[in-house]
């Protein structure tokens, strides 16, 4: 009495090679998550609304123009740093935290959501743009 089995490595061979490319799959995820991130921040500014989709305060002495904009300095600012696992998105204007998170005298008009509260939409975008890199890393 014996018994006999028979294994087909075709599929674990090209399943090893797609991981052996994961590395650079994971970057190109991490910039598309990235990029998709400084898309969300120019929207808030085109939108006047914060992340989770509150509108802004008005301005207290309305001109014409776009609230958080007088030359655009502030919503040109945005800049991606890939990093080989992640990003981060900065700016290098100082006085962007007074906009976010407010003074005495200035309402906080937010573009990055808060700490620990990502809206959905923006986890949707960045599952959306992250599934179609890792996707497109197995299948190539």
């Amino acid at each position: 009495m014996g018994f006999r089995v028979k294994v087909n490595f075709e599929g674990i061979e090209k399943l090893a090679s797609s991981l052996d490319a994961m590395p650079n799959t994971i970057q190109r995820a991490a910039l598309a998550a990235g990029q998709e991130t400084v898309a969300l921040v120019e929207e808030t500014f085109a939108d006047q609304k914060a992340p989770g989709g509150a509108a802004w305060a008005p301005k207290v002495r309305p001109d014409g123009r776009p609230i958080l904009v007088r030359g655009g300095r502030l919503s040109r600012s945005f800049r991606l740093i890939p990093l080989r696992r992640g990003f981060i998105v900065r700016t290098g204007v100082q006085y962007a935290s007074f906009h976010m998170t407010g003074t005495r005298r200035m309402v906080s008009r937010p573009f990055f959501p808060r700490r620990g509260r990502v809206p959905g939409e923006w986890r949707q975008r960045w599952v959306r743009v992250v599934t179609r890199e890792l996707l497109r890393g197995i299948r190539s």
